[in-house]
Formats: C-alpha cells, sequence, structure tokens
C-alpha cells in the first residue's frame, strides 16, 4: 500500500505516459534549441526565440494534442503549448545561464 502523503510531499508524481514523452520531446527540443552554438547566435535574445521557436513547432503541438480528448478545442490547446513551453525554457535556460 502506498502511502498517500508521498504524492504531496516532494514523493513520486504519477502520469500517463503520454504525459511522460511529451516531456521528453519537449526536452530533446529544448536542448537542441539551447545550447552553446545557438547562444553565440542568438545572445541575449536566445531566450526569447527558443520559445517562440519549440511553440511553432508542429511535431510538440501533436504531442500536446494527444493529452487531451479528441472533442477538446485544440486552438485553446495550441494556445497553451506556447505557456507550457515557455515555462519550460525559462526553467531550463536560467539553469543552463547559471552554469556556464
Amino acid at each position: 500500500m502506498t502511502d498517500s502523503r508521498q504524492f504531496r510531499n516532494n514523493g513520486l508524481t504519477v502520469v500517463r505516459d503520454e504525459v511522460y514523452l511529451f516531456a521528453l520531446h519537449l526536452k530533446g527540443a529544448r536542448v537542441a534549441c539551447l545550447n552553446m552554438r545557438a547562444l553565440k547566435n542568438c545572445k541575449s535574445d536566445l531566450i526569447e526565440i527558443g520559445p517562440k521557436e519549440l511553440s511553432s513547432s508542429e511535431y510538440l503541438k501533436i504531442q500536446l494534442r494527444e493529452l487531451f480528448p479528441a472533442d477538446d478545442n485544440f486552438e485553446l490547446v495550441d494556445k497553451m503549448c506556447f505557456g507550457v513551453v515557455s515555462q519550460n525554457m525559462n526553467m531550463a535556460g536560467a539553469q543552463f545561464l547559471s552554469d556556464l
């Protein structure tokens, strides 16, 4: 039996396979976009360009759409994609820049 507190206090979180796969694809796209080569090319615009580039990815949008029922409003899901990608990129970008 699993202690219910485990899920509320910094423990394990159960997610569907589709959510995990979306997170992996987002990480892969983010790593390809957020690297030293991109930093040299884009300089200070990297953190602004990254979310726009990633959120316009049709592949990531399709992956995110698969997390919702087929009858959902996909326009709203596509708008949400930018928010999810921006939050992820800001968090990873801060870590990337602090590691330099």
